[in-house]
């Protein structure tokens, strides 16, 4: 993948992720925070997902950084 193709996939994620964040503002103001918990749960963990998935293309535009939750082979840096 090019620099530009992953800056519109970051891009593509960063419109979902506003998305998400008025859907999930939308929720608490009327309530379905309460009433439909399980939903909005779900929502907080596509939210979860997407920001990891955003996180790996732009690790994977930053040589040398490794991704959350991984460690450097013995002696390298990370």
């Amino acid at each position: 993948m090019t620099p530009a193709e992953a800056q519109r996939v970051r891009a593509e994620f960063d419109i979902l992720l506003a998305h998400i964040a008025g859907l999930i503002r939308r929720f608490e103001a009327s309530g379905g925070d309460v009433a439909m918990r399980d939903d909005y749960l779900a929502l907080h963990r596509l939210q979860a997902r997407t920001l990891i998935q955003r996180q790996e293309y732009a690790v994977d535009e930053a040589p040398g950084v490794m991704p959350p939750g991984t460690s450097a082979p013995p002696g390298e840096l990370h």
